[in-house]
């Protein structure tokens, strides 16, 4: 893992240990950043002190595999998503944690037939976005918090995945069925109430298409900009253009080689 100061600033490692590490995520208030490591053998939830001073401390020692991460806004939640075999229905699902009260991860939302995921708490700790297969495609809901079982709204119509809130709880943003992203305005008080979805722009062609490992864009503090992973091809990458793919259909093979290269 790496720290860069944007925009043109510097980069410095924060992790150096051998095993995989994924998805850091700042807690809320603090210069300290979780994250999933193989470290131990399995995927287990660290922290570690963004300068890098200190070792690595080990938060969640979980028996399902964790893989997204989501702090409520007071840092007293840490929102888990459970890992499974990719063409297993059912095996991601949502858990909650609360370093230094539970001891193991408490289940938010857990339907066997179906995956839920990109667990996501708005900026006033009342209510979670998220990403369920319930209707067999990806849509975005959103439920109270922590109290998730009291309410349940659909916000996509045709598609979503990957929910994020606008910093100031006004707006909810996710891609589409498309890939475009999509944005609908909300309100959180008194009650929860949402708009109608609409585009806010087209996908570009290098844009990550999110699927179950991660989130592919975030949104900065005065919600004016997005970050936003890219697949870029090595060609691309250096300025040039991507060759094409060619294919070449020799005829009596045999001949060519005996012109090319005589038998005495």
């Amino acid at each position: 893992m790496w720290i860069k100061r944007l925009d043109a600033g510097a980069r410095s490692r924060l992790t150096d240990d051998e095993a995989d590490e994924r998805w850091p995520l700042w807690k809320p208030g603090t210069d300290s950043i979780a994250f999933v490591s193989t470290r131990g053998g399995r995927m287990d939830v660290w922290m570690k002190r963004a300068d890098g001073l200190g070792e690595a401390v080990l938060v969640i020692d979980a028996e399902p595999l964790i893989a997204n991460l989501a702090w409520s806004p007071d840092g007293e939640w840490l929102i888990l998503r459970t890992s499974g075999p990719r063409a297993q229905e059912g095996a991601r699902d949502i858990l909650g944690f609360r370093p230094g009260v539970d001891t193991v991860p408490v289940t938010l939302m857990a339907d066997p037939g179906f995956d839920e995921m990109y667990p996501e708490i708005s900026p006033d700790g009342r209510f979670i976005a998220y990403q369920s297969t319930e209707t067999d495609r990806h849509e975005v809901y959103v439920r109270p918090f922590p109290d998730v079982d009291s309410g349940r709204w659909q916000v996509s119509v045709d598609g979503g995945r990957q929910p994020r809130w606008s910093p100031r709880g006004d707006e909810l943003f996710f891609q589409g069925p498309d890939g475009q992203m999509m944005v609908v305005e909300v309100q959180l008080e008194p009650a929860f109430q949402y708009g109608v979805p609409t585009e806010l722009f087209e996908a570009d062609d290098g844009w990550y298409a999110g699927d179950i490992l991660g989130h592919f864009f975030v949104v900065t503090p005065d919600a004016q900009r997005f970050l936003m992973a890219r697949s870029v091809t090595p060609a691309a990458a250096s300025g040039e253009a991507e060759p094409a793919v060619r294919a070449v259909l020799v005829n009596n093979f045999m001949e060519e080689v005996k012109v090319r290269v005589p038998i005495p």
